[in-house]
């Protein structure tokens, strides 16, 4: 049986919550609504950016909304249930104090070394 191949997109965003609704308009406006979306972030801290954004695409009808993230607050995560069909984190430590104390290297990365990458 042959399968078809399916496209994730991934948006890349650093405290751009004012812009994530726009960015996923413009995912979504290219994507099939029976789509599975799967929503990956760096991690959650308050979850706001994640809300934002499962908000957002909920309306427009995917298939299945899936919130993928390697941390989360023990706070985060309840917020973000409810609004996703499947969460999936890693980790959610009592000792959670910011999304950056679980990563060797979490300094911003500026547009310019972005743009130099993907070209």
């Amino acid at each position: 049986m042959a399968t078809s191949l399916r496209v994730s997109v991934v948006i890349p965003a650093y405290n751009a919550a004012a812009f994530i609704d726009d960015a996923l308009a413009g995912v979504v406006a290219q994507a099939r609504p029976a789509h599975e979306v799967i929503v990956v972030d760096d991690g959650l801290a308050t979850g706001a950016t994640m809300i934002a954004a499962l908000h957002s695409l909920r309306q427009h009808g995917p298939a299945r909304l899936i919130c993928a993230v390697p941390v989360a607050s023990p706070e985060a995560l309840p917020l973000v249930r409810p609004l996703a069909d499947d969460v999936v984190c890693l980790q959610a430590p009592a000792n959670f104090q910011a999304v950056g104390q679980f990563y060797r290297d979490f300094d911003q990365v500026e547009d310019e070394e972005v743009i130099a990458m993907l070209r």
